[in-house]
């Protein structure tokens, strides 16, 4: 018998990620420290950056390995666009506090339902730049190729 499945959200559990707003620029530069990330290697197909970024928020990768395949530039673009006090934080700071926030709140999945979302993701490669698309989402990952030729996520499905 087949089954029809849909993904109809993928979020940390418990409360959402919330932004305060700072002052200034200025206000938010004193309280950041490093502001600069490294440039993320990326990984070797579209695929196994999205499995990365899974098993990160399921605990069965260090949180570490986000930052080889998330280009935390364009997340925090896409975000500032959105909302004045990400933009006025640094690229570090954003990283620093989604990683904070994957940590405290994993994904509740077990390795057997981990194996069964990776399976039914479905990758389109599109010359430099791919797609991921998880069943039921309208919504997918992007991501781009770096000149060293690893892939990196450039946004999150919502």
């Amino acid at each position: 018998s087949s089954r029809t499945r849909s993904v109809t959200a993928l979020a940390p559990v418990g409360a959402p990620i919330q932004f305060v707003r700072v002052e200034s620029a200025d206000a938010a530069k004193q309280n950041q420290g490093e502001t600069e990330v490294r440039e993320a290697a990326g990984a070797a197909t579209p695929m196994e950056a999205v499995t990365i970024y899974f098993k990160a928020l399921v605990q069965l990768e260090p949180y570490e390995r986000l930052d080889d395949v998330i280009d935390w530039a364009a997340i925090k673009a896409e975000m500032g666009a959105e909302n004045d006090g990400v933009a006025a934080m640094s690229t570090k700071a954003i990283a620093d506090l989604l990683k904070s926030e994957f940590k405290k709140r994993p994904l509740a999945l077990t390795q057997a339902q981990l194996d069964e979302l990776l399976a039914e993701l479905t990758p389109e490669v599109q010359g430099e730049t791919a797609t991921v698309a998880m069943p039921g989402k309208d919504d997918a990952f992007t991501l781009k190729r770096r000149a060293g030729g690893g892939w990196v996520i450039d946004h999150f499905p919502h």
